[in-house]
């Protein structure tokens, strides 16, 4: 009787070792990913005998063996106060800095490469000189002479009026004035220094009588003579433009300009001649002519293009804004109507002897033969 108990006893005790052995492995597992791993891998051939794996475990850690859940206090050299096993990785964001640190950091840096950038830019800029104004005046307190840097003002008085030279760097400009103040001539000079100064062009004007009307501009170059002429109101009403070689004067264009009586331009005629070699003849002439008829304000006018006396180009707005027609001759028999809508080209129409033989809409890009 007592044998028997004896041999069980020592079953209960055996199941019970190996329950707590089963109980003591599963504890040593960290739960990651949804997987188990093993917090810890034994070398076998360091385990000494007469201990099991569980002594083993958190050896060597401070605190109490792991055992049961127990070893490193909670939060005690992890952040966050979380536990993390052997073998087990810090995550990717751990340590990272948040939103305000970044946003802080990023406005020192710029406020950094600021401040550089405009220390170089300050040390880029040259010094600017001081500029003094230097002014003398004659013996009835009259000026006489103005300096500013590099320009130059100086009067000076005559019997038939006065006058006024300007220097700026390398161009010199003296005009003159009669004795009622007006500007009757200018010139206009290339100067760096005086030996080497030419006259580069003058003009001349002309008055009605002692007003100030301006009858006549006379502009003077080195190869060309160019005349402006003025009617009374003040109009430009010709102009001629000639080639001068040899102290001699060739007209080579002219221009001839019409006006309504409300002073707004009717027509335009202008004329080139041709000459042959050294300007001995004049070999041909070719015209053109613009006339204008005028619509209502915010319409621009009519207009009709001739050469040579023929038409060549005939413009007809309607009292729509944006909607014309413009229609080209090529001869005396060809020519091309176009139609436009708020001013896009919808339509062609081409003619031949004045009958219709095509028409191209580019609304439904299509072209139709007659």
């Amino acid at each position: 009787m007592k044998r028997k108990l004896s041999f069980f006893t020592f079953a209960i005790i055996l199941v019970f070792s190996l329950e707590l052995l089963s109980c003591s492995k599963k504890n040593n597992s960290v739960k990651v990913d949804d997987k188990e791993k093993p917090s810890k891998v034994l070398d076998e051939s360091k385990v000494d005998e007469g201990h099991s794996s569980d002594a083993l475990v958190g050896e060597g850690m401070p605190g109490e063996g792991m055992s049961g859940g127990e070893g490193m206090p909670r939060g005690e050299g992890m952040p966050g106060g979380e536990e993390m096993s052997e073998g087990e990785e810090m995550s990717d964001e751990e340590g990272l800095p948040d939103d305000e640190e970044v946003i802080a950091e990023e406005k020192r840096i710029a406020s950094e490469i600021g401040d550089l950038e405009k220390d170089l830019s300050d040390s880029e800029k040259p010094k600017e000189e001081e500029i003094f104004l230097k002014i003398i005046t004659d013996k009835d307190n009259q000026l006489g002479f103005m300096e500013y840097g590099d320009e130059l003002l100086i009067p000076q008085k005559s019997d038939e009026g006065f006058t006024l030279v300007h220097s700026s760097k390398n161009k010199l400009e003296r005009n003159f004035y009669d004795l009622n103040h007006r500007l009757t001539k200018k010139e206009v000079w290339n100067y760096k220094d005086y030996e080497s100064a030419k006259l580069k062009e003058s003009y001349t004007y002309l008055y009605l009588n002692d007003t100030f009307t301006l009858l006549k501009t006379v502009l003077d170059t080195d190869q060309n003579q160019i005349i402006y002429e003025y009617g009374p109101d003040g109009l430009l009403e010709n102009v001629q433009k000639f080639f001068c070689k040899d102290e001699n004067k060739y007209l080579i264009s002219e221009k001839h300009i019409l006006y309504y009586d409300d002073k707004r331009i009717a027509e335009e005629e202008s004329k080139y001649y041709s000459y042959s070699e050294n300007y001995k003849k004049r070999t041909d002439t070719f015209q053109k002519k613009y006339k204008y008829f005028y619509n209502d304000e915010g319409i621009p006018p009519d207009l009709e293009y001739l050469e040579n006396g023929e038409l060549k180009l005939k413009t007809k707005y309607s009292s729509e804004k944006g909607t014309y027609t413009s229609q080209t001759f090529f001869s005396d028999d060809i020519s091309v109507k176009s139609y436009y809508e708020k001013s896009f080209r919808v339509k062609d129409v081409y003619y031949n002897k004045m009958k219709v033989v095509r028409v191209r809409n580019y609304e439904k890009n299509d072209i139709s033969e007659f």
